[in-house]
């Protein structure tokens, strides 16, 4: 439990932005975790305007910071499986879409092997962007990921993300909220494949009844469950990104990424679940592989 003294002197910290202490408890790291609204409005009568003034202004940047940082790849490449898109998923509206959801300042495109008119538009943007010359998603997403290390810090939220990809209204707000509870990889993405049994056309092999045996919990807007795969478009902590990096070369190390293989290595080791909110809020685009009970085509 920690005594009024402590707390006077770790919220006063907090206000003014410092780190936490080097002899913090687990409890008093915790607090420094959890800084919300609500501490300030429970502890403005303690400790007076002043320090609440701190507060917010140490919750603003530590807003600021959890901000979600894309790493968008982008490709005027055909896939080495060709993929049915829906009308509405071309280049530039997916890109329209995340910058709307994400915001333009938070976005970096990896452009590998544009064509002139895909140049144009992302620089008529004034977006960031690295132009690559790879010929191949597997090497771009391992840009995008060495990127995203080397330009945040690990407790940044980072989301690694492909050009065939629509996202709802308030994604970003998901994505974070999923990022704080589980600390795991999140999608908003409610892959198909998680309904259709392993013995049928693309079933999924860990499937069985047209469903997936999981957990399911609830944050402050949405319900989550765990799920055994995604694909390699999901938001994490930079942190993550570094402890998994070996197992994420690995399975991106050919022409193709290998996300099935990535997860199932990663939760037979680590035991840990990539979670993915339940219904979808994003989808990847491609006809048959759409998250449910959405119309993305009017997105």
């Amino acid at each position: 439990m920690i005594n009024n003294e402590r707390y006077q002197e770790l919220f006063t910290r907090a206000s003014a932005g410092e780190p936490v202490p080097d002899d913090a408890t687990d409890e008093e790291k915790e607090f420094y975790k959890s800084f919300t609204h609500n501490d300030i409005n429970k502890l403005k009568f303690v400790y007076g305007l002043t320090q609440v003034n701190l507060a917010e202004n140490f919750l603003r940047k530590k807003q600021e910071e959890n901000t979600i940082k894309v790493f968008y790849r982008l490709s005027n490449l055909e896939a080495f499986i060709p993929k049915n898109k829906i009308p509405n998923a071309t280049k530039n509206r997916c890109l329209e879409n995340c910058i709307k959801e994400f915001g333009k300042k938070n976005i970096t495109i990896i452009g590998d092997r544009l064509n002139n008119e895909t140049l144009e538009y992302v620089k008529s943007l004034k977006i960031k962007f690295v132009l690559v010359d790879n010929g191949s998603g597997a090497a771009t997403f391992r840009d995008a990921l060495n990127l995203a290390i080397k330009k945040n810090k690990n407790t940044d939220f980072v989301y690694l993300l492909e050009d065939d990809f629509l996202h709802l209204p308030g994604s970003s707000k998901l994505l974070k909220e999923g990022i704080q509870e589980f600390g795991t990889y999140v999608t908003l993405y409610d892959h198909p494949d998680k309904y259709i049994n392993a013995d049928k056309q693309y079933g999924n092999p860990q499937i069985n009844m047209n469903s997936e045996v999981t957990r399911l919990f609830k944050t402050e807007s949405v319900h989550w469950k765990l799920t055994n795969s995604t694909v390699m478009s999901f938001a994490t902590t930079v942190k993550r990104l570094k402890d998994d990096y070996e197992l994420l070369i690995k399975y991106s190390s050919n022409n193709m990424t290998d996300s099935y293989g990535f997860f199932t290595e990663l939760i037979q080791t680590k035991k840990l679940s990539p979670i993915s909110s339940v219904p979808g809020y994003s989808t990847h685009c491609v006809k048959g592989w759409l998250s449910p009970f959405i119309n993305w085509d009017e997105l």
